[in-house]
């Protein structure tokens, strides 16, 4: 697996990113498996990276981590989900 890494992959996307998206693009292409990682958090990355043609190909740890998952998800269930978690201590 090779995975390219980058900040985030957001509405301003650098020449840098676009270029890093062709070469994920060219190596699917060819079969090899590949993936880009970005490292910030970005509030509507799952709609940018859909928009883009990525959305199965990019992971963000913040997002794995949290268990979060902006795709299906509205900014209330997300928060809901974040406030009724038992681990969770509101002080």
């Amino acid at each position: 697996m090779h995975y390219f890494i980058t900040s985030r992959i957001d509405s301003l996307t650098s020449a840098i990113e676009l270029a890093e998206i062709k070469r994920l693009k060219l190596f699917k292409k060819l079969n090899i498996p590949a993936k880009i990682v970005t490292l910030d958090y970005f509030r509507y990355q799952c709609k940018i990276w859909k928009e883009l043609g990525i959305s199965n190909d990019v992971i963000n740890p913040i997002e794995y981590f949290q268990k979060f998952d902006t795709s299906k998800d509205s900014t209330h269930d997300v928060l809901k989900k974040v406030l009724n978690d038992k681990k969770l201590t509101i002080r």
